[in-house]
């Protein structure tokens, strides 16, 4: 007979940090909750206590990367994989998706501007950095409206430079529009489209 068995907590995928369980011995030992119609479970060779349909079991994690198994009385496998994050309690960080029109700001300025700060954006981000220490990391556009990254002028590089301690730029996409540009596209495409992001980003910024 076939049974139903299902985690409650962590489920697939979760990230779990010293504040969803115990550090003891440098393992964070959580309390593994699922839900089963089985008579009994066990989870990763250890017996899951029941109480009525409901399971649960301490478990360690120790890796990085740690699989849990739930096997009921039938001998069927449930499986999931969660994530130890070790050293992320009290930190964070800024992901800015869509980021374009900054670029295009700082070319159609460049003839009396001297310093990519002179962008509100950018330097909201900066102030961010010098007050709080945040880092920040931005999905770059290859286009917009007429404008691409190849039009950013590279007179800035030493302060994009100076930035990449709490500034990081990586591909996003081609283009805001139309939406989704990479939903359907080939590999080929999606790479290329990606090189061009990275060689334009290598080349005003380093």
């Amino acid at each position: 007979m076939k049974h139903a068995t299902r985690f409650v907590f962590p489920i697939d995928g979760d990230m779990l940090n010293e504040h969803d369980g115990t550090v003891r011995d440098r393992s964070l030992f959580v309390n593994v909750r699922l839900e089963s119609d089985s008579p009994t479970l066990v989870v990763n060779g250890r017996t899951a206590e029941a109480r009525g349909g409901e399971f649960s079991v301490e478990l360690p994690l120790d890796g990085y990367r740690n699989t849990l198994a739930a096997v009921d009385a039938s001998g069927e496998i449930e499986k999931i994989v969660v994530y130890r994050l070790t050293d992320a309690v009290g930190k964070y960080q800024f992901f800015i998706d869509d980021v374009i029109w900054m670029f295009r700001d700082i070319a159609r300025n460049q003839s009396t501007s001297s310093s990519i700060y002179d962008n509100a954006y950018l330097a909201f981000f900066r102030g961010l950095y010098d007050r709080y220490g945040t880092y920040t990391h931005m999905h770059v556009y290859y286009e917009t409206d007429g404008f691409t990254l190849e039009q950013m002028p590279d007179k800035y590089k030493a302060e994009w430079q100076a930035a990449a301690e709490w500034l990081r730029l990586t591909f996003h996409a081609y283009a805001d529009k139309p939406d989704f540009p990479h939903r359907n596209a080939t590999f080929e495409r999606t790479l290329r489209d990606c090189q061009r992001v990275t060689d334009q980003i290598k080349r005003f910024a380093g």
